[in-house]
């Protein structure tokens, strides 16, 4: 049970001051709220639940606890779920049922992350669910999402509302349908002090690239939202890559040890800076093929070493010309693999004397993003614009996130919470 349960729900009603702390206690827990976060990774290996409360509404939103779970997806789903994610065609039937069985797999995580909320099941307001999709292009090569959740289905099977399709609004108004989770960890990470905020943050996303992303302090009184910035690192496509040239070495201490006793190859590191990196790391490498080309073989311990070092320069160097007057003082690493791991020990190792930063590992990037799923539920429930232009390149602000009903009691609750909630008036430019 995540809440613990005082003597005072139980106690005798007697005495007038426990009947005030019920009171209390009563309007202190309406102050918080409740949602369910899923997050179905890219490769379709596993779903990652958090069960999430937080604070405040809006751009005031404050995570307060979260709880995680997560399990293995059929292995039959999974190859066909990336068949179709491969060949980007699909038959609608056949498309439709991998749908239901994944809505059956969530509907069941669901149920788990029900009875974690104990006596305040009630008060779950949705279940908010982030996946990969499927991405297309059309005629004139504009991107297209296609959510996999089947809302419907799994709203009926868990009897609670459902968001979903988060990218496909802001790809409507000609955004990305990237970077949405900058919002999200500015909320969950940067120092919002309500008295006075000191200090800037970093939280990285370990991934198949590596998303970077600066998170501005703030008292909460600005007018606007901090210039929240993001950066696509190295990340663990490329290193993957090195290492499996060697063998596909698959067991991670063996890997991190190779890594830490290579070095740092100089010639290899000018030949990656010669080039820009790419939203997919391929260009780098390429590059590392012909490099292997031109020279002499390099050692793989050597190539892996300066494949961290690569990610903790671009870190370091994309921070330092940052436009802050707020010290950076924090730098959290949200991934539990060999490369978020190497990256946090070196990044650890440089910042060690004479500097105020920490380096802090966090929770493993799919964890991070089921609750960034279920902060983005919040946002669509508080009518709070999640996508930023600057990140996204969409043409205005936008509310993301397809509401589908679930029982008639718990669409009731949400119609009231968000109706009780005035989000705050926005500014005529953002507003058309």
């Amino acid at each position: 049970m995540i809440f613990p349960l005082p003597s005072i729900w139980f106690d005798s009603p007697v005495n007038e001051v426990n009947v005030a702390l019920r009171v209390d206690r009563f309007e202190d827990a309406k102050r918080h709220r409740m949602a369910i976060g899923i997050h179905v990774t890219e490769d379709f290996q596993e779903l990652h639940g958090s069960l999430l409360i937080v604070s405040g509404h809006g751009k005031y939103l404050r995570s307060c606890s979260w709880s995680g779970d997560k399990t293995q997806l059929p292995h039959s789903l999974r190859t066909q779920l990336l068949s179709i994610k491969d060949s980007q065609q699909a038959k609608l039937i056949e498309l439709s049922q991998l749908k239901g069985e994944l809505a059956l797999c969530q509907s069941q995580m669901v149920v788990r992350l029900k009875e974690k909320a104990g006596k305040y099941v009630d008060r779950i307001l949705a279940v908010s669910v982030s996946d990969s999709g499927l991405w297309l292009k059309d005629f004139d090569g504009q991107p297209i999402y296609h959510s996999l959740c089947d809302s419907e289905r799994l709203a009926q099977l868990s009897g609670l509302n459902v968001i979903d399709a988060f990218p496909a609004r802001d790809v409507a108004c000609e955004g990305t349908g990237r970077s949405l989770e900058a919002l999200p960890l500015w909320l969950m990470f940067a120092d919002r002090d309500p008295r006075e905020a000191t200090r800037s943050r970093l939280a990285v996303l370990v991934g198949d690239e590596c998303e970077a992303v600066f998170l501005p302090g703030s008292d909460g009184l600005d007018a606007e939202l901090p210039a929240i910035q993001s950066k696509t690192i190295c990340g663990e496509s490329l290193f993957n890559h090195l290492a499996n040239r060697a063998g596909g070495l698959g067991d991670e201490k063996a890997l991190e040890l190779l890594t830490l006793n290579g070095k740092t190859s100089s010639k290899l590191m000018n030949a990656w800076k010669e080039i820009e990196l790419e939203p997919s790391c391929q260009a780098v490498a390429r590059r590392f093929a012909e490099f292997e080309n031109q020279q002499s073989s390099i050692e793989i311990a050597d190539a892996l070493r300066s494949c961290i070092v690569l990610a903790a320069n671009q870190l370091m160097d994309w921070s330092a010309n940052l436009d802050t007057t707020l010290p950076i003082d924090q730098a959290t690493i949200c991934g539990n693999t060999a490369f978020s791991t190497l990256l946090t020990n070196e990044l650890s190792n440089r910042v060690r004397s004479g500097s105020n930063l920490t380096v802090t590992a966090g929770p493993s990037q799919s964890e991070t993003l089921a609750t960034i799923a279920a902060m983005l539920g919040f946002l669509a429930i508080d009518q709070m614009p999640a996508s930023l232009p600057w990140l996204t390149g969409c043409t205005t602000p936008q509310v993301l996130g397809r509401i589908t009903a679930g029982r008639p009691s718990n669409w009731r609750q949400l119609l009231v919470e968000m109706a009780d909630y005035r989000p705050p008036v926005m500014k005529l430019n953002d507003a058309v």
